[in-house]
């Protein structure tokens, strides 16, 4: 259940960053990660649109999750206890 959800707040997100007109500044991160003392993944995004909504999700995705190494090549490099900016996914 938990990793439904998550699933379906980083499926909105989605949406909404690609719905979002973004200057250069802005296109350069979406939010931040950190990794924690166990490896998982802790993120904190966000996303506007044009129209003024803003839309801003945690969520966490753990070592054992199937998608784990995924998220991890996208934020690469990252240590545990490290915090960092992250990029936008390409479409």
């Amino acid at each position: 259940m938990k990793k439904t959800i998550q699933t379906i707040y980083f499926i909105i997100l989605l949406s909404l960053i690609a719905g979002c007109a973004l200057n250069e500044e802005e296109r350069e991160s979406i939010g931040s990660v950190e990794m924690k003392e166990d490896g998982t993944l802790a993120f904190m995004l966000r996303a506007e649109s044009q129209e003024g909504a803003i839309g801003q999700s945690y969520f966490e995705v753990e070592k054992e999750e199937e998608n784990y190494e995924e998220y991890l090549s996208h934020v690469a490099p990252i240590e545990v206890g490290e915090s960092k900016a992250v990029k936008p996914w390409k479409n």
